[in-house]
């Protein structure tokens, strides 16, 4: 066989997981479900150079079947119950008020509830084109501090 024959099957074998080119196999890490949490608040003008563009504000690690810990506070336990959630009220079950940008506080959304769907439609458009309002907004905020 010749030499550049011998390497390409050489190549092959290896690819293949037989020969010299094979790696061996690690096992599996025994905390694969562990996590590493990092949350970074991003600079508002990633042009200026003087400036850090993200800041860690947060750290925390924790697994996702047993727990998460956000700066050494417990955030999350499997074993703690989780407050139960009332169909459509403005309150859990326990009393702790429900977010006002809970999706079911969206008009379009209760609309659909009462199967009211032209009148949701009409709620939706007017809520995406007031979404795109704002962005706009904020676009011309953020283009005016940075001249």
């Amino acid at each position: 066989m010749s030499r550049g024959a011998k390497g390409l099957v050489g190549g092959i074998a290896g690819k293949f997981g037989f020969g010299k080119a094979a790696k061996e196999e690690k096992p599996p890490a025994e905390d694969a479900d562990e996590v590493q949490v990092k949350i970074y608040q991003v600079s508002d003008n990633l042009m200026d150079k003087s400036k850090p563009k993200k800041i860690e504000v947060c750290t925390g690690q924790g697994r996702w079947l047993s727990h998460l810990i956000l700066d050494k506070k417990v955030v999350w336990r499997i074993e703690e119950q989780v407050p139960q959630w009332q169909v459509r009220g403005d309150r859990m079950l326990d009393g702790t008020p429900i977010l006002p940008s809970d999706m079911e506080k969206r008009p379009d959304i209760a609309l659909m509830y009462q199967k009211k769907y032209t009148e949701a439609e009409a709620a939706r458009a007017e809520l995406t084109g007031q979404q795109r309002k704002d962005l706009e907004l904020r676009k011309a905020a953020a283009k005016g501090r940075n001249e």
